[in-house]
C-alpha cells in the first residue's frame, strides 16, 4: 500500500478576537471510509490542516459498510503513520444495533468513538457504559473514558430532545466527550438534510442559553462538499464542525477522492 508521509502537528489555536466572526472548525470528519489507503491519506493531512475524526460504517448491509478484514487492520495503519498526538479519532457508526454488538466491534476495531445514528431511547445510558462510567456516578469529569460519543439528531424534529440531552451532559460535566451531529435519519444520502438557517438560529439559542456548556460541540452532516463549506460557516456561524462522505467521493468509482478531501479540509480551516 502506498505510504503518505505527511504527518503534521495539530493546530489547537482556537482563540479568536471578540470581533472576529470567522468560524474555526474544531471537528473535521470524513465518514464512510472503506479502504486502508484512504484512511492513511486522511490521517496524514499536512500543513496544520487536520482531519480530526475518521468514520467507518459498522451497520450491516449499507453501501459503505466496512469489511471486517479492513476494520481489523486500521489500527496497524494508524500506528504506523501517526503518533498519539496527531492521530484522528476512529469513529464507528452504528444504527439499531445491540449494545453487545457495538461493544464487540468497538473492541475488535479499536474504536475511539461510538456514533449512535438512530433513535435508541437508551443511547445516553449505553454511552455511559461504553465510556466505562456508571449512570449514578457520572457526575464528575472522567480522566480517561474508554470511548467518546457522537449522537445523531434530526432538526427540527429533535429540537427539544437536543436541549434536554445537552443540559444533562453539561450537568454531568461530560461535555468534552460528546459531539452532537445534525443529519438525516439514515445518513449517507448525499444531500443537505437540515435547514442550515434554522439550525443557525437554534445554535445561537444554545450558545446563549443557560445550563449548556459552551464546550459541547455541534457539527453538521448531510450533503457537505468542498464547495459549500463556506456557505455553512456563513449561515450557521456557531457550528463547531462538519462531516463529509459522498461529497468527497469520486462520482464514478464511489471511492474517496483525495483531491476533494484536500479541498474540503482546506475550506474547513480558511
Amino acid at each position: 500500500m502506498k505510504s503518505f508521509n505527511r504527518v503534521a502537528p495539530v493546530n489547537t489555536d482556537y482563540n479568536r478576537e471578540p470581533n472576529d466572526t470567522r468560524q474555526t472548525m474544531k471537528v473535521v470528519k470524513v465518514c464512510g471510509l472503506r479502504r486502508l489507503e484512504d484512511i492513511e491519506y486522511c490521517a496524514t493531512i499536512a500543513d496544520g490542516e487536520k482531519i480530526t475524526h475518521l468514520g467507518i460504517i459498522c451497520v450491516p448491509g449499507r453501501k459503505r459498510t466496512i469489511e471486517k478484514k479492513i476494520g481489523c487492520e486500521i489500527k496497524g495503519v494508524l500506528d504506523r503513520c501517526t503518533t498519539q498526538s496527531t492521530r484522528p479519532k476512529l469513529v464507528g457508526v452504528f444504527r439499531n444495533q445491540s449494545l453487545e454488538d457495538i461493544t464487540a466491534l468497538a473492541r475488535e476495531y479499536h474504536l475511539d468513538t461510538i456514533q449512535f445514528h438512530d433513535d435508541n431511547p437508551d443511547w445516553l445510558k449505553w454511552s455511559l457504559e461504553l465510556m466505562g462510567l456508571q449512570e449514578e456516578s457520572a457526575s464528575s469529569h472522567p480522566s480517561n473514558p474508554q470511548h467518546t460519543i457522537i449522537k445523531r439528531w434530526c432538526f427540527p424534529r429533535d429540537r427539544e430532545d437536543i436541549l434536554v440531552a445537552a443540559r444533562t451532559i453539561s450537568d454531568k460535566n461530560l461535555q468534552d466527550y460528546f459531539i452532537f451531529l445534525f443529519d438525516s435519519e439514515n445518513g449517507g444520502e448525499g444531500k443537505v438534510s437540515n435547514d442550515w438557517g434554522e439550525v443557525g438560529v437554534f445554535m445561537h439559542e444554545v450558545r446563549n442559553g443557560k445550563h449548556i456548556s459552551p464546550q459541547l460541540r455541534f457539527i453538521m452532516a448531510g450533503g457537505m462538499t468542498p464547495e459549500n463549506v463556506q456557505g455553512l460557516k456563513k449561515t450557521c456561524s456557531k457550528i463547531d464542525g462538519m462531516e463529509g462522505s459522498s461529497g468527497v467521493e469520486d462520482e464514478v468509482t464511489g471511492w474517496k477522492d483525495h483531491g476533494k478531501i484536500d479541498r474540503y479540509v482546506q475550506e474547513a480551516y480558511k
